[in-house]
């Protein structure tokens, strides 16, 4: 995937919008987090690509299944493609962290919207991840 030549300001610019955003599922979640920052560092027009409105975990498990994947995870190699290992993967890449969420890698952390809003992890909390 070819990324855009100023994705580290696009990306730094999504991450600081998103410290000051609470949590909403289906608007402000961690699915929504990804695609702002695929958004941000891809050169792919990802226009065409919206995600169904939720309100809740139930809601949002709901979505998955209509889509026909089981969780996030499948949902980003749908999207992605090639699922990768963590290790192989850096800055401005997309990490799934402790199965759940997806979450981007930015720094030596990966970052990744969960119920309490924009968290930093340790990147040994990722189990997989996709090249953006």
């Amino acid at each position: 995937m070819t990324r855009r030549s100023d994705w580290p300001e696009r990306l730094a610019l999504v991450l600081a919008a998103w410290q000051r955003t609470p949590f909403l599922w289906g608007q402000r979640d961690c699915a929504h987090f990804a695609l702002a920052c695929v958004q941000a560092v891809s050169a792919r027009d990802w226009a065409q690509v919206e995600l169904p409105h939720y309100t809740s975990a139930r809601g949002a498990a709901r979505v998955l299944r209509r889509l026909g994947v089981a969780d996030v995870a499948a949902l980003a190699d749908l999207l992605l493609g090639l699922r990768l290992h963590p290790d192989v993967l850096g800055r401005g890449d997309l990490l799934l962290v402790d199965g759940t969420a997806l979450g981007v890698c930015f720094g030596e952390k990966i970052w990744a919207m969960s119920e309490t809003g924009l968290t930093a992890h340790a990147r040994e909390r990722a189990s997989a991840g996709w090249r953006i």
